[in-house]
């Protein structure tokens, strides 16, 4: 009876591992990659990064092909009709930060995802269509999604786009000596993303959170933050809010119908510790759709 019991615990457990996992499609002999039979060897090589030029003072070129100086994370999953076959992740500082080979069985159909982002973990690629990232932060991101046959091995020059939004909150005025965090609560923008559409997926409450060192007070300051708009161009609100180090408001104040747009900068410039809390009107005054919207409050 007890050997039974063994016998059916055993075959549950091997049941429940090839249910949960999926193979490492790379092949090892003798320390080296090796190809099987039936498979073919699929290399991507990011090549550079389409319109780029987010920030002025960021030292790379529209055509940079140096992916450390655009991101320190790369993720990858590759699916089929079957579901994800293979997962990869990369960290700034690895040998081949930036090219990336995976073995499939060849003659099939296959989607592929790539991201490169500055998150604290790598993101989640559950499916093309619902990609989440550690903690829900969203940092400036880059993506690719294509769909391919694996017909014979051979290697895919890609070409990343961005896929956010950022808002820029710049003070005019200097930093009071009590305030020690600056959180941003802003909802209309997504931290879910979706790489079939390029989209966000979902409505989120974002929240982020600024700490004030010592250096900042008594200075003006600059703050930024990120989403990935619902389409092209989107609106967000936001409500910013100073606290001192007992948690308590020092200032608040509300931007609302904050236009953002895929690869766009709006910059909201103004004197935000003086003056009373409350909503906040924003004045356009410059229009530039590919680099920045300016403000003033």
């Amino acid at each position: 009876m007890m050997k039974q019991l063994k016998i059916a615990l055993t075959a549950l457990l091997g049941l429940f591992l090839v249910s949960c996992e999926r193979p490492d499609l790379d092949f090892f002999e003798d320390n080296e990659v090796v190809t099987p039979d039936g498979f073919v060897r699929l290399k991507f090589n990011i090549t550079h990064f389409e319109q780029i030029p987010f920030d002025d003072n960021l030292n790379y070129s529209r055509a940079s092909t140096d992916v450390s100086n655009v991101c320190t994370r790369i993720n990858f999953a590759i699916f089929s009709d079957e579901g994800k076959l293979n997962t990869t992740n990369q960290i700034i500082g690895d040998e081949e930060f930036g090219q990336i080979s995976v073995a499939v069985p060849e003659n099939k159909q296959y989607t592929v995802v790539i991201l490169a982002h500055s998150g604290t973990g790598n993101a989640t690629i559950s499916k093309p269509d619902s990609i989440r990232f550690a903690n829900n932060k969203v940092t400036d991101t880059f993506f690719y999604c294509g769909d391919l046959e694996a017909e014979d091995e051979r290697s895919h020059e890609v070409k990343l786009r961005r896929a956010v939004a950022k808002f820029q909150l710049v003070t005019e005025d200097e930093v009071p000596e009590n305030v020690v965090e600056m959180t941003f609560k802003y909802t209309g923008g997504s931290s879910t993303f979706d790489a079939r559409t390029g989209f966000g997926k979902i409505n989120s409450r974002q929240t982020e959170t600024r700490p004030i060192t010592d250096e900042m007070r008594g200075k003006k300051a600059e703050f930024e933050i990120f989403t990935f708009p619902h389409e092209e161009e989107d609106e967000l609100k936001i409500t910013v809010t100073a606290t001192d180090a007992e948690g308590k408001t020092v200032i608040e104040k509300v931007f609302e119908k904050v236009p953002v747009k895929i690869n766009q900068i709006t910059r909201c410039t103004g004197t935000f510790f003086d003056g009373s809390n409350g909503n906040v009107v924003l004045r356009l005054h410059t229009d530039d759709e590919w680099t920045k919207k300016d403000f003033q409050f």
